[in-house]
């Protein structure tokens, strides 16, 4: 795997989505798991993406963690040609600029990632997303564009750890972890946000 995923023993700051309040969580065990995801119809039939068209939202609701307790981290790898566009949560696009933050008819070239990128066999860092439940960042939503002159069935290889964590309490370890003695993952859902602060 390319990617260096959480592991027992670790810390995180996790920016709580809704309330913006940053709390620091040790990761208590953690479970290695994987998804391929086939554009496919509601009934399971392919769905091709045909030459120049986008295909999509695909909304991958099996991938929603169940417990308050876990924390999803997870990269993709992309079988095929396809432009792969993510939202997360479901009404915000990731990746673009605070300008262009979507990809147009005009300029298929915003926010989305390659095969060449982020490969089937060796997902990167390129790709990673966070997932946790009760609020808007529990599965996300993937578009595919067909940038070639023939149609394509995107696939992408997703790799995850699901990941039990236990907020930290112990005053000493807080006090550590707030002055950086200790190190920690920030983990940031959604991206950041466009909007305007300071002059100009």
């Amino acid at each position: 795997m390319g990617y260096d995923f959480l592991k027992p023993g670790y810390f995180v700051q996790v920016q709580e989505p809704d309330t913006m309040v940053k709390k620091f969580y040790s990761a208590d065990q953690v479970e290695y798991a994987r998804y391929v995801y086939r554009w496919q119809t509601s009934a399971g039939a392919d769905d091709p993406v045909t030459p120049g068209q986008e295909n999509g939202p695909k909304n991958v609701e099996d991938l929603k963690p169940l417990s308050l307790d876990h924390l999803f981290e997870c990269v993709f790898g992309i079988r095929g040609p396809a432009y792969i566009y993510l939202n997360l949560p479901l009404e915000t696009r990731l990746w673009g600029t605070a300008k262009k933050p979507i990809a147009t008819s005009a300029n298929r070239r915003i926010g989305y990632l390659t095969h060449e990128e982020t490969p089937w066999e060796d997902p990167t860092a390129l790709s990673l997303f966070y997932l946790m439940k009760g609020g808007s960042f529990e599965f996300p939503s993937f578009t595919a564009y067909n940038p070639i002159n023939k149609s394509i069935t995107p696939e992408l290889n997703i790799q995850l750890v699901k990941t039990r964590i236990a907020e930290v309490t112990e005053p000493e370890t807080l006090d550590k972890l707030q002055k950086k003695l200790i190190p920690y993952r920030p983990v940031v859902f959604g991206g950041l946000a466009p909007v305007r602060s300071g002059p100009g």
